[in-house]
């Protein structure tokens, strides 16, 4: 089954088509570097409730003065799923 059988448009498949014919083939395949930034943040990880907006938002609030001094910005919040859920 081709790709028009499947309900894409022409005018798709010719774009997509003519951007694949646009790009250098050889780039992909050298390896290449990842320049990673430095981050001086503090991380707060926790499980993701339905207050976390709110602990979020007065942590930020009332964010010690020792932790700005170790770390250039505001926090960085990250919420994973509970467990079992």
């Amino acid at each position: 089954m081709n790709a028009s059988q499947r309900g894409y448009r022409e005018s798709t498949l010719r774009n997509a088509y003519n951007k694949a014919k646009e790009q250098n083939h050889i780039d992909p395949l050298s390896p290449t570097t990842v320049n990673k930034v430095s981050d001086d943040r503090a991380t707060f990880v926790s499980e993701f409730n339905n207050n976390s907006q709110e602990i979020k938002r007065i942590i930020t609030k009332h964010c010690d003065p020792n932790l700005k001094a170790l770390a250039s910005s505001q926090p960085t919040f990250y919420f994973r799923r509970a467990a079992g859920t």
